[in-house]
């Protein structure tokens, strides 16, 4: 069932006129990468992954403005691009892949720019178009706030080891220990109490 999921994405991936991609195409990349992965065994899951992380260092340009702000406008696509970037970082990892410096550069801004969005009660402004998409939700169904977005900024500090990422996270640990089986618990010169925002 798995494999011919694969067989469908590939066969249909979501590219409009003119090549005008969105959110869509960078989910089907995601579904080939993790298929990809899985099916490393056999020569078409090798070139679904290979395909997929080519086109995902193309696509984090494409997406994302220099400064780390999705195009689509929209802080809750942001947060759906970023979990859906930083999974496949984080599968490549668990592999020995490795995407670019220019692609993790990227995607850092990225985070960071969710990080200095996050207010003091723990939520983003929320602009834009929302359909509330996650690709995976370890904690709170139906119960946090679907502008929190806490748990990017806690995967995101595992991912670049960097503690003001993971001060702004603290709340969604969770996230990072699913995902990349850790989350730092000493972080230096950081007021737990506040968060770091006194």
């Amino acid at each position: 069932s798995l494999f011919y999921h694969g067989l469908v994405i590939a066969s249909n991936l979501e590219i409009e006129y003119k090549e005008k991609r969105n959110s869509h195409y960078l989910a089907d990349l995601m579904g080939l990468f993790f298929l990809g992965i899985f099916f490393n065994d056999k020569l078409t899951g090798k070139k679904w992954s290979e395909f997929a992380r080519n086109e995902i260092e193309k696509e984090i340009h494409y997406q994302f403005y220099p400064d780390g702000v999705l195009f689509e406008d929209s802080t809750s696509y942001h947060r759906f691009a970023c979990e859906t970037l930083l999974l496949c970082g984080a599968l490549a990892k668990h592999n020995n892949i490795s995407f670019s410096k220019k692609f993790n550069f990227q995607l850092y801004k990225s985070i960071l720019f969710l990080k200095d969005i996050i207010q003091k009660n723990n939520s983003v402004p929320q602009f834009g178009d929302n359909d509330n998409s996650r690709i995976l939700q370890f904690h709170g169904f139906n119960q946090d706030l679907v502008t929190d977005h806490r748990h990017l900024a806690a995967l995101g500090g595992e991912y670049f080891d960097d503690d003001n990422l993971r001060l702004s996270g603290l709340g969604s640990e969770i996230d990072a220990i699913w995902i990349m089986g850790n989350f730092k618990k000493n972080l230096r010169g950081v007021c737990r109490r506040c968060a770091g925002r006194c």
